[in-house]
């Protein structure tokens, strides 16, 4: 809630705190939760590199766990770091990566990802994001993936 209200100082101390309690008591799976949220805090301040990091600790708890819900919204978090940093490649592998596992499980935060991946489409082109998505996914970008991803640049 502090993190909605923008209080990020206090979003931080309160999830620190959880999260302490959570390692303590090893209750990995409620411990991600508060890596996810202070990955989320730290991005809105701009501390990418420290996002990252809790992003990534959530991500491997999440994956071990198997949660198919939470996983793409950690990749989605990682993408946007790597987005912002104009790390294309990457961007590109971590929305697709989250953009499978939501097709095979949720479809929950389809429409999310495919705007990231069009706003990297707009800022590298339609040849340079091309040469990425055969880099990343070894096909083309055809058919209605493309569709999808054309027509929310276009949007």
């Amino acid at each position: 809630m502090a993190h909605r209200q923008n209080l990020f100082k206090d979003a931080i101390d309160y999830c620190q705190k959880a999260v302490k309690i959570r390692e303590e008591t090893q209750n990995w799976y409620k411990a991600a939760d508060g890596y996810y949220v202070l990955g989320m805090v730290a991005q809105a301040l701009q501390l990418f590199e420290e996002a990252f990091n809790y992003y990534q600790k959530a991500f491997v708890i999440f994956q071990n766990f198997q949660d198919w819900y939470k996983i793409p919204l950690v990749l989605m978090g990682l993408g946007n770091i790597l987005e912002n940093q104009s790390n294309w490649t990457e961007a590109v592998k971590s929305y697709v990566q989250a953009l499978n596992i939501d097709l095979q499980h949720n479809q929950e935060w389809f429409d999310l990802l495919i705007k990231g991946l069009a706003r990297i489409l707009m800022q590298v082109g339609e040849n340079e994001f091309k040469v990425i998505w055969r880099d990343v996914t070894g096909e083309e970008c055809a058919g209605e993936v493309r569709e999808v991803i054309w027509a929310a640049r276009d949007s």
